[in-house]
């Protein structure tokens, strides 16, 4: 495996509908759904980049995890948003129940 893979988090956001929330990630060769997260930035902790995140991608800013849920390695080319090439990603999961979480604005 090689050591170039991005550490990143995501979060399964359950509301109380039992509804899962998933962003789509639109790229030049393709479009996936996928859970809220991204890379960790150097000095942030998991918890730290899962708050950032979930802020920066859908408007929570009060969410709180309930506790890490899986985890997985996925190999594949990718480019972050500061134009470094990757070989893959190691994510970290964590449930989030969105029954108190406050939206930013109602555009999100």
């Amino acid at each position: 495996m090689s050591d170039n893979i991005r550490t990143a988090v995501r979060a399964l956001v359950i509301d109380h509908d039992n509804h899962v929330l998933m962003v789509r990630l639109d790229f030049p060769n393709g479009s996936w759904w996928v859970l809220p997260g991204g890379g960790i930035e150097p000095g942030e902790d998991e918890i730290s980049a899962l708050h950032r995140e979930l802020r920066e991608e859908v408007g929570l800013v009060d969410a709180r995890p309930d506790g890490h849920v899986w985890s997985r390695t996925h190999l594949f080319r990718m480019t972050d948003p500061s134009g470094r090439e990757w070989d893959g990603q190691s994510e970290n999961v964590y449930l989030v129940r969105d029954r108190k979480s406050t939206r930013l604005n109602s555009s999100h």
